[in-house]
């Protein structure tokens, strides 16, 4: 039996896929989704007793035990602690433009860890193991939400406004960029399509400025700079 612990020592937690691996080759010999049975305890599996395995429970983050072997009949049962909670992103209203709300993403990650546990959609909830968590909310420009807490059997929710969303009219094709001030400097968050004369895009709400020049100008001194300003859940108009 495998029984994944909640933070009280109960085996309750089930519902994800374990592998089991040889640990000799490293071949995977097992691969089951882990529930409870009638009874309400994790469910029993028939092993080949004469293999050392490394198991892999599929949890987010995946969680890994090493060197398991199950040579006689006492050695029935794996403890591993896994337990779980949900996090909920979502907008704190419908957007626009529906199209939005598939484009922004939500990184996660363990907390001071650069790496990557899911790529979340907004407005979905997910399980993760409880702990801290790092978010990067794919608007324009970036959210980042440090040690947000996952506990046991709970949701954590993580709200964030809507995008506003400007519309760049462009006389002639060109280039140029968007921009926001970070202390006295501009940088640049988000590339104008040189190609295209109308674009959309989505922005959270602030000040930004647009930079531009038209491909057929041969002047540095023709660069076009506007400031506007962009308002959770309304759109803009800028003509350049």
């Amino acid at each position: 039996r495998v029984n994944l612990l909640d933070e009280a020592g109960n085996p309750l937690e089930t519902d994800v896929n374990m592998t089991f691996y040889d640990a000799a080759t490293g071949i995977a010999k097992y691969n089951f989704y882990h529930t409870l049975n009638y009874r309400g305890i994790p469910d029993t599996l028939q092993l080949d007793p004469v293999i050392s395995y490394n198991v892999v429970i599929h949890t987010n983050p995946p969680i890994e035990s090493k060197a398991l072997q199950f040579t006689d009949l006492s050695a029935r049962e794996i403890n591993i602690p896994a337990s779980q909670g949900f996090l909920k992103v979502e907008l704190s209203s419908s957007t626009i433009h529906n199209n939005l709300n598939s484009k922004i993403k939500c990184i996660v990650r363990t907390a001071g860890s650069p790496e990557t546990v899911q790529v979340q959609d907004m407005n979905t909830s997910f399980k993760y193991l409880t702990g801290n968590y790092d978010l990067e909310i794919l608007t324009l420009p970036r959210i980042q939400l440090k040690n947000i807490a996952i506990t046991q059997s709970s949701t954590t929710s993580v709200k964030i406004d809507v995008p506003g969303v400007v519309t760049i009219s462009k006389t002639f094709p060109g280039f140029g960029a968007i921009f926001i001030n970070d202390n006295g400097r501009l940088v640049k968050i988000y590339s104008l399509n040189e190609n295209l004369s109308n674009e959309l895009v989505g922005l959270q709400a602030g000040q930004y400025t647009a930079i531009f020049r038209p491909k057929s100008s041969k002047k540095t001194t023709e660069s076009i700079t506007k400031t506007f300003q962009i308002k959770s859940g309304q759109s803009f108009q800028l003509k350049l």
